[in-house]
């Protein structure tokens, strides 16, 4: 989930005119966003939890428990959510 949440942010940036950043990091492209849409800074906290996910859980030997995970996809859903309302979908 964090690559479309990575994805959308750097479209926002695109659709309004700024040459995306090659970054990963969901907070620093959050930053950004913020900078031209001070909405951005109400999704900050779920973005940490998201960006734990993205770098501690790709690779083996780490996993989530259930709850873990089930808070992870109703954070992903919120953001989900927000960025769809910015771009217009």
């Amino acid at each position: 989930m964090s690559t479309v949440h990575r994805e959308v942010s750097k479209a926002f940036l695109v659709r309004n005119d700024i040459e995306p950043p090659g970054i990963h990091d969901l907070q620093r492209l959050k930053n950004i966003c913020a900078e031209l849409d001070s909405d951005f800074e109400r999704i900050a906290e779920g973005l940490d939890i998201l960006n734990a996910y993205a770098v501690s859980f790709r690779y083996p030997g780490e996993s989530a428990t259930v709850d873990e995970s089930k808070k992870a996809f109703q954070v992903a859903t919120r953001i989900r959510e927000f960025l769809k309302g910015k771009l217009g979908g």
